[in-house]
């Protein structure tokens, strides 16, 4: 059985952002800062998600969310934020973090299309 090999994407292909999530009166929905991950964990897990899940499943431009995660973090959903931190604790043997994140990820998902916010 052959083994599929992982797509690599050309560096600045897509010149978008990845947009925040808003609610009803357009108030962003953020990560509450006491539950964000300190920055050399962050790293950690982002570089275990590229590593790991992106070259399989390439839906973020890797330079565009780093860049972005240097300059403008705001601008990155977190939903995209959350599921990375969820999968990379997972991958990371933290089961119990990777299962926090998702579980603040699934509330904010189940939030925003059940019509009470929007993307």
């Amino acid at each position: 059985m052959a083994t599929e090999e992982p797509v690599f994407e050309e560096p600045d292909t897509y010149a978008i952002s990845l947009s925040s999530i808003t609610s009803g009166s357009d108030l962003k929905i953020r990560i509450p800062p006491e539950l964000m991950p300190d920055e050399e964990t962050a790293l950690h897990y982002f570089d275990i998600y590229f590593t790991n899940v992106h070259p399989y499943v390439p839906v973020l431009n890797k330079s565009l969310f780093y860049q972005q995660w240097q300059n403008n973090r705001e601008s990155i959903s977190p939903l995209i934020l959350e599921a990375i931190f969820a999968i990379a604790g997972k991958l990371a043997d933290e089961p119990s973090q990777g299962q926090q994140w998702l579980a603040l990820a699934t509330r904010k998902f189940t939030y925003t299309t059940m019509g009470y916010g929007r993307y």
